[in-house]
């Protein structure tokens, strides 16, 4: 084999590879000085047959989440994946796969929380038991043992029908069959949001989560929502029977923890979510666990000290007490955890402590999730272990705060009026989460006519209301009985009779805003009038609200008989806490409402509308 080489600088020469595999060293020398140069050895391994491919040009993932690679296989079973490069990133996973199913693929899991960490096995996984995966790294190897978490940024992905040979996987990347990428981007820990439940709906998740799968159960949510059983709320019904409370779903976002509670080996991400908050990570600190769920009373009361329930506390070395008051469903494809709440069993275990309050009516509760794994937090790094104020300042949080009130409801007339007649209906309202399941009686009030009737399974609405149907054909005008609510969380009762001509139940309208559109100063004093009246056929009570931007800012409770109507006034309403904008504004019934424009204007001359001024 010859070459050129003009006496300076250097030469590249080609040289086929020998016929045989085995371990060869180059001699090489320069025919006018007979100068020698002899090359270190050099492995000369068997092509592999076939050929791998990625599925795609590249891959995302979020810093400590879980990257799923699919590798697809043609004209063979076995191969190498190759993720990083050892001189450019300091890092790289030499990686044997094998297609053990025969279908063509492996879809690779690559934990970037777990990458860099001496753990090789469990660093990479397979979604297919068949088939199998392999870092054949040795564990002594720096690349493989770095301090932090992997770097954002992206990575050679390198795929090749070749075999690792030992820890090397040069003849594999010397026979690559196709190359993408890995790309890291920073995790975040972004958001809460409160949603609510009833027991019913959450234990139809829970079946779904076991007997299929974590995205049948997010799918399960997300019909929830669309149909109305899943709602957006900050105030939870606590039972006043012994019937199952409305349960909370705290729908935490945040990327970059997947890896972390692979990482477990836990058996779901409930087990994941106890072993993080509980597993002590962090000794030198009292928080000193990877994660952190707390929730904190808010305004206790006078000379009250505010109570605090640290979750990884309370259930420290409890895994089945945490898993009889929380369940976590991950929505992978876009970072959220579900995490589901049992404020009934939560609260037999703060009765079991001794040592807290139990959570009841008119309690306010801000719940608080932390990321405290310093793997996770870049910002860690730069904090003295011995600073403990800086270290917990880098923590990542996000929380919202949830009211507690007791479940009630009412009918929707009282007394309670049917006709003798088959398919008549009861209806009511009430404060508890749609979807809630209840039973409606009516028993007859005389030992002459003596029934009743049960409804059971009466479904909660999305907007609060109930509905229970009976035949009343056999009863005759002025029999009487007792309407009830039953079985549920909360009871009620009403007086209730056959009727010739069933009243239309009370519809409180509104009309006659004044003034409608308002242009003032904010810091102005409004004064605003309209007439309340009740068009249906029967006398109630409603709470009538004047809002500004849909928030309530006076109310008063308004009586009203079948017909009658009143003005309402809500004088000296205050518009200090108001930026300058537009708002809508107006009264407001349960059964309708009026509005128009308020134009605030800012004031500039730090005037707070002492003037007494309505700007109209």
């Amino acid at each position: 084999m010859t070459g050129t080489f003009d006496g300076s600088g250097d030469a590249s020469i080609d040289i086929a590879a020998p016929s045989e595999t085995g371990n060869y060293t180059v001699l090489l020398t320069h025919d006018n000085t007979d100068i020698s140069e002899q090359t270190g050895e050099v492995q000369v391994s068997e092509a592999g047959e076939g050929s791998l491919t990625l599925s795609q040009g590249s891959y995302t993932v979020a810093q400590g989440d879980v990257a799923n690679i699919t590798v697809e296989f043609s004209e063979t079973t076995t191969g190498t994946v190759v993720i990083g490069n050892a001189e450019d990133d300091n890092y790289q996973a030499n990686i044997t796969v094998e297609d053990g199913s025969d279908d063509g693929e492996v879809n690779l899991l690559f934990n970037t929380y777990l990458a860099g960490q001496n753990s090789n096995q469990d660093i990479v996984e397979v979604t297919d038991s068949d088939d199998s995966v392999t870092i054949e790294n040795d564990n002594a190897n720096s690349v493989q043992d770095l301090a932090n978490i992997l770097d954002t940024g992206d990575y050679d992905i390198s795929v090749s029908p070749t075999a690792v040979s030992g820890s090397s996987a040069a003849a594999a990347l010397n026979d690559e069959s196709d190359i993408g990428s890995l790309v890291i981007e920073e995790r975040s820990t972004d958001a809460m949001q409160l949603w609510r439940v009833s027991s019913s709906t959450a234990e139809d998740v829970e079946e779904v989560l076991d007997d299929e799968d974590e995205e049948a159960a997010v799918s399960a949510i997300v019909d929830g929502v669309d149909s109305g059983a899943v709602t957006q709320t900050d105030t939870i019904a606590v039972s006043d029977t012994s019937a199952a409370s409305d349960e909370i779903v705290h729908q935490i976002t945040a990327s970059g923890l997947e890896g972390a509670l692979d990482s477990t080996n836990a058996d779901d991400s409930t087990e994941a979510l106890h072993t993080l908050l509980t597993d002590d990570a962090y000794s030198q600190f009292s928080d000193s666990d990877s994660l952190s769920l707390t929730l904190e009373e808010q305004d206790p009361g006078a000379n009250q000290e505010a109570q605090t329930i640290d979750v990884s506390s309370v259930y420290n070395n409890d895994l089945s007490g945490f898993e009889d008051v929380f369940t976590v469903v991950f929505d992978e494809e876009n970072n959220d955890y579900y995490v589901f709440l049992d404020t009934d069993e939560l609260n037999e275990d703060l009765g079991n402590a001794g040592s807290f309050d139990q959570i009841a009516d008119g309690d306010e509760y801000q719940v608080e999730f932390t990321v405290q794994n310093a793997r996770l937090l870049e910002n860690l790094e730069a904090v003295s272990d011995s600073d403990e104020d800086a270290y917990e300042d880098a923590f990542e949080s996000v929380n919202a705060t949830t009211s507690f009130e007791t479940a009630e409801g009412e009918f929707d007339a009282d007394p309670v009026e049917v006709g003798a007649a088959a398919e008549q209906t009861v209806t009511g309202t009430t404060n508890v989460a749609p979807g809630s399941e209840l039973g409606v009686r009516v028993r007859s009030d005389s030992a002459e006519t003596n029934f009743i009737k049960n409804a059971e399974s009466v479904v909660v609405q999305p907007d609060g209301t109930f509905s229970a149907t009976f035949d009343f054909s056999e009863q005759s005008v002025n029999d009487t009985f007792t309407a009830e609510v039953r079985n549920t969380l909360f009871t009620v009762e009403s007086d209730g009779s056959v009727v010739e001509s069933v009243s239309e139940p009370a519809a409180f309208e509104v009309s006659e805003l004044n003034p409608q559109d308002v242009e003032a100063t904010v810091g102005d004093a409004l004064t605003i009038t309209a007439t309340v009246e009740n068009t249906g056929g029967q006398e109630a009570t409603q709470t009538v609200e004047f809002r500004v931007g849909g928030d309530a800012v006076a109310s008063q409770d308004v009586t009203l008989e079948a017909g009658g109507s009143t003005t309402v006034e809500f004088a000296d309403v205050d518009t200090s806490g108001l930026d300058a904008g537009e708002y809508e504004h107006g009264v407001f019934t349960d059964d309708g409402s009026q509005t128009a424009t308020l134009t605030l204007e800012d004031g500039g001359d730090g005037s707070d509308g002492s003037d007494g001024s309505d700007g109209s």
